[in-house]
């Protein structure tokens, strides 16, 4: 995340795949997206977070 001050609106990253993100303002979510392997983290998944 970037230290730029939000407008408020909210911006959704990917709608599909391992990591789901979403930006309200300046807090970020990001949604684990890997419900038959109970959410476990892949080499991909962490790569995707740090880059979030």
């Amino acid at each position: 995340m970037s230290g730029a001050q939000g407008s408020g609106a909210e911006k959704s990253g990917a709608e599909e795949g391992p990591v789901l993100t979403s930006v309200a303002g300046r807090a970020a979510h990001l949604v684990l997206n890997r419900p038959r392997a109970l959410n476990a983290l892949t080499h991909e998944m962490v790569g995707l977070i740090d880059a979030a």
